[in-house]
């Protein structure tokens, strides 16, 4: 009797054991297929040339970059979609999409949106056709034109363009920006220290064109992402972090900048 009592408390601890695990399967199977079926987040991406950071390869047609790297890390699903800037701007306040590589510096409209934690230190330059004196921009900017780009917001000059102490000349893309102070028609071109390498490395100006000795101006370099994909915002974080703290976002970074500098 004594052994049937025992034999049958053991089934029945097996048999719940049993149904526990079946059970704890059955609820992460749903969670996966939850998972799954959700749609890819909406990137807008608002030009095709801005490597490192995010950029089309000419010959396999896919997006690559710093940004790619870090959604294949996390793997998240993540869709491209090409936009105005401007455009995609308001379309990501009203939630028609997602998410973007945006500092909250740099938008109308910062409190409409979430942001993510840094991925690195964003520096922005003074470029031109001769070298740039170490002064104040209160003494490089007046009386000067400035090639900016379409719907871009300068915090450290627009006062100089709202004063009407500076001119600012806009492109669709950055590498008109170029093109344009190496015509001439601009005085200064004003872009991020990535961008600018790429351009200068990829055309062979490094003889002509000279930067400026300290940057202008220095933001978290975040994506932006509209509130209701905090969810989104949260995993990205997560991943953001670990890679940060394993040192592999560093590693990311340096590989990318050596590979534009090697491939173009």
């Amino acid at each position: 009797m004594f052994w049937y009592i025992v034999s049958t408390n053991i089934t029945w601890r097996v048999h719940i054991k049993h149904i526990s695990f079946c059970g704890l399967c059955f609820v992460l199977a749903i969670f996966t297929r939850t998972v799954d079926a959700s749609p890819p987040i909406k990137f807008f991406v608002w030009s095709d040339d801005l490597a490192p950071i995010l950029y089309l390869d000419q010959q396999t047609k896919v997006y690559g970059g710093i940004v790619i790297d870090i959604f294949s890390a996390g793997n998240l699903a993540v869709k491209y979609t090409r936009h105005n800037r401007n455009r995609g701007e308001e379309a990501l306040y009203l939630g028609e999409l997602d998410a973007a590589i945006l500092s909250k510096e740099w938008v109308r409209h910062p409190d409409k949106l979430v942001y993510s934690l840094p991925i690195y230190v964003h520096k922005e330059f003074l470029y031109a056709n001769h070298p740039i004196a170490d002064k104040p921009l209160s003494e490089l900017l007046p009386n000067k034109i400035i090639c900016t780009r379409r719907g871009y917001v300068y915090p450290k000059i627009d006062a100089f363009f709202k004063s009407k102490v500076s001119l600012r000349i806009d492109s669709h893309i950055e590498a008109t920006q170029f093109e344009m102070l190496r015509r001439h028609r601009c005085d200064f071109v004003v872009t991020n220290e990535f961008v600018g390498q790429w351009i200068i490395e990829k055309n062979a100006w490094g003889k002509d064109i000279y930067r400026s000795k300290t940057p202008i101006d220095e933001v978290d370099f975040t994506f932006a992402v509209h509130p209701k994909n905090q969810d989104f915002l949260d995993v990205l974080n997560l991943n953001i972090n670990q890679l940060t703290q394993s040192g592999e976002l560093q590693k990311i970074i340096l590989q990318q900048r050596r590979s534009i500098s090697t491939n173009d």
